[in-house]
């Protein structure tokens, strides 16, 4: 995950320089939501099991009945 993000952080920033000059400010809002979006889904596809989506979760500080509640949901990714 870590490379991924590296990779990420490059080529976002070589986009960013490249295209920054231009009145690009939505764009790059957009860019931004759908790679937090993305590796949001990342994440959760990596927690396979529904144990280790509610011990994670709680470990994130939620709390552990909604943590129940969001790893036992059935919506996918």
């Amino acid at each position: 995950m870590e490379y991924k993000l590296l990779k990420l952080n490059q080529i976002t920033r070589r986009w960013i320089n490249y295209y920054g000059i231009a009145n690009a400010r939505g764009k790059i809002v957009e860019l931004d939501k759908w790679i937090r979006r993305r590796l949001r889904a990342c994440i959760w596809k990596r927690w396979k099991k529904i144990s280790t989506k509610q011990r994670n979760l709680v470990k994130l500080e939620i709390n552990k009945y909604k943590a129940w509640e969001y790893a036992n949901t059935r919506k996918g990714y």
